[in-house]
């Protein structure tokens, strides 16, 4: 399994995502549970 993960970052906040590459549903929850966690994390050296 191949996973494209995209980082935004700004000056406040940070965004991330994670898909698959190949496009199918994830069955073990990992990329569910990583997307809400990095849905929105602080810029600053703590958030990274």
């Amino acid at each position: 399994m191949k996973i494209a993960i995209g980082v935004d970052v700004h000056k406040v906040k940070c965004a991330g995502y994670a898909t698959r590459k190949d496009g199918r549903k994830d069955r073990t929850g990992k990329i569910d549970e990583f997307n809400e966690q990095f849905r929105r994390f602080p810029s600053n050296c703590e958030g990274m």
